[in-house]
């Protein structure tokens, strides 16, 4: 999905993609998914919305620790996330721990799904080199 500007919103402090909500919603209304899926407070708002008019399920998949810091980060972050977590049928932890801080900041019981890994593909193999390599994936250049 295209993301419209968002300077000025972000200039004034508040939460990042909130220009996207109304876009995740129409596609989510062209698409017609039988679950909507948010990996993003904002686009879990677009699918609460979803929900409540279809009443298709909401799963919000919270991708980070909701601690004090990080929900106070961005104006508006802690109520987009209560109204996301509130809106959606499963908020969904990716490990116990975030589930004990979802308890302690917010109040609220989530399910646990840890992010898969396959470590079979992660293993050594052979003796490590004398000297690094180290990988960034950012761009090379700014956007």
């Amino acid at each position: 999905m295209p993301r419209p500007p968002q300077g000025r919103l972000q200039r004034r402090g508040l939460e990042d993609y909130l220009t996207h909500v109304p876009l995740s919603y129409a596609a989510l209304r062209v698409t017609r998914p039988n679950v909507a899926h948010a990996w993003f407070q904002t686009d879990a708002l677009a699918a609460a919305r979803y929900g409540r008019v279809t009443g298709r399920p909401v799963v919000h998949s919270y991708m980070g620790i909701p601690d004090h810091r990080g929900l106070m980060w961005r104006r508006r972050r802690l109520e987009i996330t209560q109204r996301a977590i509130a809106g959606a049928d499963v908020t969904v932890a990716l490990s116990r721990h975030v589930a004990g801080e979802f308890r302690r900041w917010l109040g609220v019981e989530t399910s646990v799904i840890p992010a898969p890994v396959d470590v079979d593909s992660f293993r050594p193999s052979g003796a490590r080199t004398d000297d690094p390599t180290a990988i960034c994936a950012a761009a090379p250049v700014p956007h």
